[in-house]
Parts: C-alpha cells; sequence; structure tokens
C-alpha cells in the first residue's frame, strides 16, 4: 500500500461543472472560452504534474428552459480537437483527454483526429468513448430521432473495432523515408482494414502514421451495469461518480475483478471519480466559500434541481426553513432522495441552500484544508476507493491555484503524488499497457476480406489472425495478444481467447475440433498452410488472384497423408481416414434452410464441465452470447448443427429432475388433453402453432412437453388417480425439466422447433414456475443467439411457385407465417424481460425482417379453401403486407396509415412495446442527467395514440382512454396499450434507479416496497391525476369484470396489480373518484384492499397470482401498523 500513487486528472469542460462559478468574485467570467485564460490553465495544471487535462463535450445546447439556460456558461464552449491541438503547442507532458461521439460521427474522422492529437502531442491523446445521451443531438445531424439505446451501444461497439483498426493501419516502422532507394515506406508494412459490418463500411487504411502511443488512451465513464462492463473490457481510465467510500470501494472492487475475468492486468485500469475540491485556510472558512458559491445559483434553476432530486415539487416548501421531515413518497430514487436528506440534516441546510448546493454541484466534494483534503484522498487511494481523481474546480482561477499550490504539495510531501513526471505519454503516465500491438511488422491485412467466402461473419478478423497461417511465424501471433486483452466481450470457454463478435468466437471454436497436426488444408502454389477453408479463400483471392478461378479442388493434408472432401447430398463434409471411430458424420437437414454444415469431433476432455459451469452460472453481460456459444455453434453457414454425441458432453447439464426422468415421455392420454389445454387456454397470447394443422406425433417432443409444462398450469393430470387440483401443476413441472433435458441432448432438433421450445418454457418459467426463474435468462439468450445464428431473424421465400395443390400453398403459407409470428414472440418476450427485469434489450428492432403477422382471421382458417378465399379477399381490398420496420417508421413519423395493410393485433404489441422501451430510454436518460426530453414524450403519444385502433380493433368505437374492459382471452393487447400510456406519465422505479430484477417475485416485492408510485404530491395533482385516470381505470374495470381469468397471459396480472398500486396511492392521496369506477370510496384504503383480494384471488391458482395475494398481505400489514 504504501508504493500507491495517486492520479490526477482536471475536469475542463466546461472549467467547473458549478452554475455559480462564472459568478464568484474575482473569477474569470468568460473562463470557459478564453484561451488566453485556458493556455494559463493548463501551464499550471502541468507544473502541478496533473495526469491529463479532460474535456467533456455536448452536440447540441442542454435540453432545460430558457429561464435555467440563460443562467448557463456552458452555452458557448471550445470544441475539443481544436483546443487540446493548441494547447500542445504550450504544454509538453500533461495528457490530453478529449470526449467524441460514436453516434454522430464516422470512425475514420474520429480515428484521424485523434492519431493527429496524438503525433501534435507527442503521445499525449485520449478518446473519452460516448454514444451521446442528449436526444437533441439528433436535430443537429439531419435525424428526427436520437437512435436507440441498444442501436446506439451496437454501433459503438463496431465503431470502437474499426477506430482501432484504423489506427493499426501501419506498423511502427513501416515508414522508411530512404532518400537513396527512393522508397518513402515499406508496403507490406501497410494494413488495410476492409471492414464490412452491420452498422459501419470502411476500406482504409488511415492515410496518417500510427499513433506515438499505438492507441490513444481509452477513456470510459463506468458505472452502470453494462458502462462498468464495457470500462473493464477497454478503458484504461475510468470516469465515475461515486457519492461515498463505500460505495466507490464497491464499484472499484467489481470493474477491477471484470476486468481480471477479461483477461487484463487490474493495475492497467485506473478508476478516477470526479471530485469537486474546495480549499479553505480553515474548514469553517472552506464551507463559507461553497455556501457563498451555492448562494449565486439562482433560485429559479435550483429548486428545479432539488425538485428532480427528491422525486417531488419543492417550489412549495419554506425557502428558509428546514427540509420538511414529512417527505410525501416518491418512485424516484430511494438512495438519492436519501442522500440529500442526510447533507441537509449533517450540514443544517435551508431549503435554499439545499437547493443550491444541487443546483450547483452535488456530488463527491472534498471541502476543508489542503490537509484535511490530503486525508480523504489518501483515505480513498488506501482503502480502495479510487486510482485517483478527476478534479472538478469549483471556480477559476482561485479554485485552481488553491489545488495546484496547496493540495498538490501537500500530497507529495506524503508521497502519494508525483513530483515530476517519469515519462512523455499519457499511457506511461497512467501505467498503462505499453504500446497495444507492438509487433505490427508484417504485412498482413488486419481485417476479413468481404469478397471471399460467405463464412457468417461481417468484421474484420482481429481476434483469430493467430490461424491464419498456422506455419507462418511472422511474428503475427503475437499482435493479437493485447487486443484480446481489450474490448473482446465473447470469450471461447476452452482456450479463454476473447473475441469481438460472436461470429469469430464460432469460427474460432472450429480450431477445438481438430488438431494442427491431424488437419490443415494447403494452398495449391505456395507452401502457405491453412485451419479453415475461408482462410485458405481468403489467402488465393489475395496472394493468387490469377488462379483463384481455376483452382483445384480442395484437399485435406494431415502429416504426410491426404483426406479428401467428399460430395455428399450436395454439401461438403470432413470425412478423415481413421476419424469418428470409424463413422461417418451424418448431414442434418435445418428445417428452415436447405444447408448444413456438420461439427467436428470434440476432443476436449473438459467441455461439458465447462458448459456446465458457465449454463449455471447467470450473467447479465452473456446476454447474446451464452449458452448456444457454449454449445459451440461452429458451423459457417449460421445453420444450428449439435453433434452426434453432445449429450455425452452435456450430460452434466440437465437438472437432477431431468436425469430422474432420463426416458420419460407423456402418454398419449397427457398428449391429447394438454394440447387441448395449450390451444384454449395458451396459444393465443404465444400465436405462432397452428392449431389447424398441428399434428402432435409429428411434433419434436422437446416441443410438446414445452407446449404441456404451459397446458398443465390449466387442467389436472389425466393419469393421476386422484385428479388433484395440484396434480396438473407437477406435471407442468416435470415436463419442464424433461423439455430442457432433451433441449440440451437433442442432435436433429430444428433451429425453429428450438426456439419456440425455448419460448415457451422461458414463459414457464418465469410466470409459473417461479423456483425456476433462474433458468429464465439462459434461455431466452440460448433463443436469440440460435435465432441469429440460423437465419431466423431473415424472411422466408415460399418456394410454391410450381405447385398447383391449394393445401400444399395452405401449408407453405403456414410454415412462413410460424416462423415469422415466432420472430415476433422472441421480440416480444426480450422487450418484456427488459420491461419487468430491467435486463437490456438483446434484439434490436432493426433486426426483425419479417411482415407484420397476417390477419387473425387467416391464421386460424381452418381449411385450405377458407384460406384461400380469405386470401382473394384480401388481395382485393389493398396491400397485403408490410415489414415490421417499416410499420414502426411509419407510426413514429406520423405517415398516412391509410394504406397500411391489414394485421394482427399481435403484431402490434411488439410495436408498443418499442415505444415503452423508448419512453424507458428517455427516463433513463432524465434520471441521469436532471433533464427533461418533452418533445420526444409528445411524439411518444402521439405514435401510441395511433396505434390505438390497430392494437384493440375490436372495439373501434371506443375511444383510447375508454375504461371498457375485453375478456381475459382479448385482454393481452389493450393491456399492453394501456401500460404504454401509463409507462408515458409515471416512470418505472426499478428502471429509473437502475434496479435490475431477477424474477417476477423480486419484481413484485420491490414494485409493493415502494408502492411503485411517485409521491402523493406529484401524483395526486390535478392534472397528473386526470392523466392516468382512464388507464387506470381500463385495468380496475378489466379486474372487476373478469370472474374467469382463464386464457389471461400471465404478464397482464402484473400489469394490472401495478395499475391497482397506482390506484390505491391515488385513493390515499385523496384524488376525487380514486377508484370509483368499481365502487371504491375515496379515501377508502381499506376498502380498495378488500377488493383488490377479491379480483387477485380469482387468479390463486397460479404462481404469479399467488404472489401478489403475497403482495396484498404486506400491503394490508403496512396499512395496520
Amino acid at each position: 500500500m504504501a508504493d500507491k500513487k495517486l492520479h490526477l486528472t482536471a475536469f475542463m469542460r466546461p472549467v467547473s461543472l458549478h452554475t455559480g462559478a462564472w459568478r464568484y468574485p474575482d473569477s474569470y467570467a468568460d473562463a470557459n472560452f478564453n484561451l488566453a485564460h485556458l493556455k494559463s490553465f493548463i501551464r499550471k495544471l502541468e507544473a502541478a504534474k496533473f495526469d491529463a487535462f479532460f474535456m467533456a463535450d455536448h452536440l447540441a445546447v442542454l435540453n432545460m428552459p430558457v429561464e435555467a439556460l440563460k443562467r448557463s456558461h456552458t452555452v458557448t464552449s471550445f470544441e475539443p480537437f481544436t483546443l487540446l491541438s493548441a494547447l500542445s503547442q504550450v504544454t509538453e507532458k500533461i495528457g490530453l483527454a478529449a470526449t467524441a461521439s460514436t453516434t454522430y460521427d464516422e470512425p475514420y474522422h474520429i480515428a484521424r483526429r485523434f492519431a493527429s492529437l496524438d503525433h501534435l502531442s507527442g503521445g499525449r491523446a485520449a478518446w473519452n468513448i460516448v454514444t451521446t445521451a442528449n436526444p437533441e443531438s439528433a436535430k443537429n445531424f439531419g435525424r428526427d430521432e436520437h437512435l436507440e439505446h441498444s442501436e446506439r451501444y451496437k454501433r459503438a461497439r463496431e465503431f470502437y473495432d474499426v477506430v482501432t483498426g484504423l489506427w493499426d493501419s501501419f506498423a511502427d516502422d513501416a515508414f522508411i523515408r530512404d532518400k537513396e532507394s527512393g522508397i518513402f515506406f515499406d508496403p507490406e508494412k501497410l494494413h488495410v482494414l476492409n471492414h464490412q459490418g452491420d452498422d459501419l463500411k470502411v476500406r482504409g487504411p488511415l492515410n496518417i502514421a500510427r499513433p506515438v502511443q499505438g492507441w490513444p488512451v481509452i477513456v470510459q465513464a463506468g458505472q452502470s451495469e453494462p458502462g462498468r462492463q464495457l470500462a473493464a473490457e477497454t478503458a484504461e481510465a475510468v470516469f465515475c461518480s461515486p457519492r461515498d467510500l463505500e460505495g466507490a470501494k464497491a464499484l472499484y472492487r467489481d470493474i477491477k475483478e471484470r476486468a481480471e475475468a477479461a483477461g487484463r492486468n487490474r493495475d492497467h485500469i485506473k478508476i478516477l471519480p470526479a471530485a469537486f475540491v474546495l480549499v479553505g485556510d480553515s474548514v469553517e472558512e472552506a464551507k463559507r466559500k461553497r455556501l457563498e458559491l451555492d448562494s449565486l445559483v439562482h433560485y429559479d434553476s435550483a429548486i428545479a434541481s432539488l425538485s428532480i432530486a427528491l422525486g417531488a415539487d419543492a417550489s412549495g416548501f419554506d425557502q428558509d426553513g428546514p427540509l420538511p421531515v414529512d417527505l410525501p413518497e416518491t418512485n424516484a430514487s430511494k438512495t438519492s432522495r436519501a442522500g440529500v436528506v442526510k447533507l441537509a440534516e449533517d450540514e443544517k441546510l435551508t431549503v435554499r441552500q439545499l437547493a443550491q448546493r444541487l443546483g450547483g454541484y452535488s456530488g463527491l466534494a472534498f471541502v476543508g484544508t489542503p490537509a484535511s483534503i490530503a486525508d480523504e484522498m489518501e483515505t480513498w487511494l488506501m482503502e480502495e476507493g479510487a486510482d485517483g481523481f478527476t478534479v472538478v474546480f469549483p471556480f477559476l482561477p482561485q479554485g485552481l491555484d488553491d489545488v495546484t499550490q496547496k493540495v498538490v504539495p501537500e500530497l507529495q510531501r506524503r508521497g502519494i503524488f508525483r513530483k515530476d513526471y517519469t515519462g512523455n505519454t499519457l499511457r506511461e503516465h497512467l501505467g498503462s499497457e505499453d504500446n497495444p500491438n507492438p509487433d505490427l511488422s508484417c504485412g498482413r491485412q488486419r481485417s476479413m476480406d468481404q469478397t471471399g467466402d460467405n463464412s457468417g461473419s461481417n468484421s474484420y478478423d482481429i481476434d483469430d489472425n493467430e490461424h491464419v497461417h498456422d506455419n507462418d511465424k511472422t511474428g503475427y501471433q503475437s499482435t493479437n495478444w493485447n487486443y484480446r486483452k481489450l474490448y473482446q466481450p465473447f470469450q471461447c470457454l476452452i482456450c479463454q481467447s476473447r473475441f469481438t463478435r460472436h461470429e469469430n468466437l464460432k469460427r474460432h471454436a472450429l480450431l477445438h475440433t481438430r488438431s494442427h497436426d491431424e488437419l490443415q488444408l494447403s494452398c495449391d502454389f505456395c507452401t502457405a498452410t491453412f485451419s479453415r477453408p475461408d482462410l485458405r479463400k481468403r489467402h488465393m483471392k489475395r496472394r493468387h488472384p490469377e488462379h483463384e478461378a481455376r483452382r483445384a479442388k480442395k484437399r485435406v493434408q494431415r502429416g504426410e497423408s491426404t483426406r479428401q472432401w467428399s460430395e455428399g447430398d450436395g454439401r461438403d463434409s470432413v470425412s478423415p481416414e481413421g476419424s469418428h471411430d470409424g463413422r461417418s458424420q451424418q448431414a442434418v437437414n435445418n428445417q428452415t434452410r436447405g444447408s448444413a454444415s456438420p461439427w467436428g469431433d470434440r476432443r476436449s476432455p473438459n467441455i461439458s464441465d465447462l458448459i456446465q459451469q458457465a449454463l449455471e452460472e447467470p450473467r447479465g453481460d452473456r446476454i447474446g452470447q451464452e449458452v448456444v456459444d457454449l454449445q459451440m455453434l461452429l458451423d459457417t453457414g449460421q445453420i444450428f448443427r449439435p453433434p452426434e454425441n453432445i449429450e455425452q458432453h452435456l450430460s452434466g447439464f440437465t437438472s437432477s429432475a431431468s436425469l430422474e426422468d432420463g426416458s420419460w415421455r407423456p402418454s398419449p392420454s397427457q398428449i391429447s388433453t394438454g394440447c387441448a389445454l395449450f390451444f384454449a387456454h395458451v396459444s393465443h397470447f404465444v400465436p405462432f402453432l397452428h392449431q389447424p394443422t398441428f399434428d402432435a406425433d409429428q411434433t419434436p417432443l422437446h416441443l410438446l412437453l414445452s407446449m404441456l409444462s404451459l397446458a398443465f398450469q390449466y387442467g389436472s393430470d389425466p393419469d393421476s388417480d386422484t385428479q388433484a387440483p395440484d396434480s396438473g401443476a407437477l406435471l407442468s413441472a416435470r415436463c419442464f425439466h424433461r423439455a430442457r433435458a432433451l433441449l440440451t441432448s437433442s442432435s436433429t432438433a430444428g433451429p425453429l422447433s428450438t426456439v419456440q421450445s425455448y419460448l415457451l418454457l422461458q414463459i414457464a418459467s418465469m410466470m409459473y414456475l417461479c423456483s425456476e426463474s433462474h433458468h429464465t435468462l439462459q434461455m431466452h439468450s440460448a433463443s436469440i443467439s440460435l435465432a441469429r445464428t440460423s437465419g431466423l431473424m431473415q424472411r422466408t421465400a415460399l418456394e410454391t411457385s410450381t405447385s398447383t395443390s391449394l393445401t400444399t400453398l395452405w401449408h407453405a403459407f403456414v410454415s412462413a407465417e410460424s416462423h415469422k409470428r415466432t420472430l415476433f414472440a422472441l421480440h416480444q418476450i426480450d422487450a418484456l424481460w427488459y420491461q419487468f427485469l430491467s435486463v437490456p434489450r438483446s434484439i434490436s428492432h432493426l433486426e426483425i425482417k419479417h411482415d407484420l403477422p397476417c390477419p387473425r382471421e387467416q391464421w386460424v382458417a381452418a381449411s385450405a379453401e377458407e384460406w384461400a378465399h380469405g386470401q382473394l379477399i384480401r388481395g382485393q381490398t389493398g396491400p397485403q403486407s408490410l415489414q415490421y420496420v417499416d410499420a414502426v417508421r411509419r407510426f413514429l413519423s406520423q405517415e398516412s396509415l391509410l394504406s397500411l395493410p391489414v394485421f394482427d393485433p399481435y403484431g402490434a404489441i411488439n410495436i408498443a412495446q418499442f415505444l415503452i422501451s423508448s419512453a424507458r430510454e428517455i427516463s433513463g436518460w432524465s434520471t441521469m442527467t436532471g433533464m427533461l426530453s418533452i418533445d420526444r414524450f409528445g411524439a411518444l403519444r402521439s405514435s401510441l395514440e395511433t396505434l390505438h385502433p390497430f392494437i384493440c380493433p375490436a372495439h373501434p368505437s371506443l375511444s383510447p382512454v375508454s375504461s371498457s374492459a375485453p375478456p381475459a382471452q382479448d385482454a393481452l393487447c389493450p393491456a399492453t396499450w394501456q401500460t404504454a400510456m401509463l409507462e408515458l406519465q409515471i416512470w418505472s422505479p426499478a428502471h429509473t434507479s437502475g434496479i435490475i430484477q431477477t424474477s417476477i417475485s423480486s419484481l413484485l416485492e420491490h414494485s409493493t416496497q415502494i408502492h411503485l408510485s411517485p409521491s402523493p404530491q406529484i401524483l395526486c395533482e390535478e392534472i397528473t391525476a386526470q392523466a392516468i385516470k382512464p388507464h387506470i381505470d381500463w385495468f380496475l374495470t378489466y379486474l372487476e369484470n373478469t370472474v374467469d381469468a382463464e386464457g389471461e397471459a400471465p404478464w397482464v396480472v402484473v400489469y394490472a396489480y401495478k395499475a391497482f398500486l397506482i390506484a390505491w396511492q391515488l385513493v390515499r392521496g385523496g384524488v376525487e373518484g380514486a377508484m370509483r369506477v368499481v365502487g371504491v370510496h375515496d379515501g377508502d384504503v381499506i376498502g380498495a384492499m378488500e377488493w383488490a383480494r377479491v379480483v387477485f384471488a380469482r387468479r390463486k391458482r397460479w404462481e404469479v397470482g399467488r404472489l401478489v395475494m403475497g403482495c396484498l398481505d404486506r400491503l394490508a400489514t403496512d396499512i395496520n401498523t
């Protein structure tokens, strides 16, 4: 510990985060936009040996009321690159960190600017990667809408890969500048990127030499769950904002452990929380300065900040009195409110002083003497709460002078801060990893050439280029070592290698199926050998383009013996002599695509242990990779193909319940009864199985069992002697475990039926068998990965042009529609887990390439003739189809919807959930920034109102706010719409507080604990109450009228319970007519509770209903106490 050294960076755009800084006596009012002042500041910081000068950035004027904006000194600031380039010429050592957006810029621009800055400064540049949170920025870049959160981060991930790839365009020694020979650079040391990805297409190379540092230092803000993971895998400096030491220690430990798990050295990543530092000759003087500074924040701006922090309207509080003790309840962050209350109590602040504090700067602050501030900084350093601090100055120049002339010398005296720089680059100052990829000395391209084989990847191969030439030892293997330790979220469980893209992991995993000594591919025109055919084909296109067209047949070499690629069933299969224990590998047709790629023989002795360990440890950061990666989707054709011997590899994965039922299958009577129950009570909320053509005898057993796991929640086991009510639930659980066991061992399961099974099992585990909910996200990840790799996201072409059979045409239509509806169900479940659990979404709406579902009457047509008649009528009345992505765009853009084709309201649920997710994204952004984006909420409201007649077509005459309620089986669509409207008015406290749930039980318990609503003072205001009451009334009426809840989608119960909690708060707040629609008198809290017990008791036979009843018991106890 004694050898630990502190790192200090200066937050300098804006030059102070305090709103009153520019008004402080003797401070520079124009400090934020005066080059002479900024030169003076950075020289002082360099003299004090600060690590770096850090500049944040905004791409739009902050979205705040004009009354507040006109008092902000951040309205005008220098553009970071321009300013830092100028400042680099008046400094020699201090680092220069600039913020640049991956959403509103291009990677070539970013790579070029930072490389240029790194050269101008002699190796002192740093890139703070942001995706831009402010939605107002979109309007400055030719866009009407801000990219949704998942799309921004998907683009950012690819953006990072491209920028770092461009930085490696030239080897360090590429520029020889030999005047005698006339050679300026060695072309063999030029690396062409040739990147063609989902969002970006960049050829390269960069027209600037490799940066001095190799790569400029990467800075990330890493406090949220995904932010921590991203920072752990990419960053060398983490900017964060913990409020206290205990929270900081937990954050520090978490990020460092994640970094180690990613294969990085924990000492190469520095945690640098923001710290507001205000110095006085005594603690009392420092506090007096703080009060004086806070008093310069105008009250209009300050009280708005206090209201946001408390989650309650503070404008009515006594300005000169203490904070009221009996604050109204809130659904805002409890932690944030508790911190504000504690601050007011500890420092005995009045409401005015507290508001001005929050309106100025409310984060971590060190206010005191140089010695006391050094004490606190040393404590944070030694107790591993931070590696240093990003210092926020209270005002300039005095605040900066106090830190550099008083605090820094005290830190130096204690031996915890440098007295002089020991290096020249920012990497050297921070002790970061030296020069990533220092061995860029060969001339091979760092890319995947998209003109080669369709190998399933759309990104360059920075991950596995060490396998390009297995016998070519030109130094490129070591090139990739440092890449692997940076931002590569996908990891091989066998060799621990890390990868930037899922497809690269799949292709890498193929190497574990055979040794290099056993299997090699040779070039016909040189001595190079390869481990994969796609790499050989790429080599041929680049090195021997004149021979590639007439290349000889592919050969596989094993030592001195030769193995031939055999042509069987029109597909390539590997048939090495003596391999596979004399058995030939059989190609199994994929039910959606016609081609397949077999899996090779597994030779790792511990693969089943690795798979079992990974599947039994749920991890949020593995969504999108997890189960299917662990089952090793190795084929390059993106088709799911389990190996023949997968069962023995995965035998350790199945639960004990599954192992006991190793050969069990349901009886014919159980199957018959279960299918009838499924189509009567379940299929309408997961309508992707077609009842008229359904044949249980032809249905894969795992899918049949998955259906029964839901079906027997609605009926008894026909084979039970007692026919007890719980016999169905027992059979349901048995079917669930058996289905999961089959899914891990089946070698013939098609991807579509497998995804369908996973969907049904997810619903069973989360909503019915709640004790099994820990399996849900694992299965969700598996289903998404499988849907992507097997091409289910793409439209299915109907090959019926030559058929004259009406029945054949009908069955082709049913197959394609089932495929489509399965993807819509997967997208809905993905949004639902995000909505309930705040688990990041894994699917973007842009991935769904299908048309909207056909009208329900065509889907349920009982015969080919009935279907054909419907098709003919539909073809005469207008357009027949519209892609889902286009439908979302049209509802968002408010284009005329008169020409929209008729579609199943089930597809409208996806659009509604997309809009809910957008609302949550805005609410999260507003919570983090304290600013509202009214325009976006208004646009979403308008879109939802336009959607109403499409999602609720059964009641076209009713207004969107009608309280009429449909039967249980028809409730899902309108309930989703009503929930979306409520989401716009009342933000989810779990979401805005950053709480990640793991089950419906924890969701309901948390919702009950905080009563799910904002404080009655805000909630019960007339405008708010009137806005939400029609939607609450709809749920109350639905609960009142629905005596028989058979067939109700289980998540509708969760929607309804949340609505009741809000209604209950309205009753508590004395809102007139809060629950009058169901006969509960105003203010009658006990009557409201008794009513709720009656309506939710109708759902006690299912686990989610029992959970709600338990929550009502806790609410009743709260009333009584």
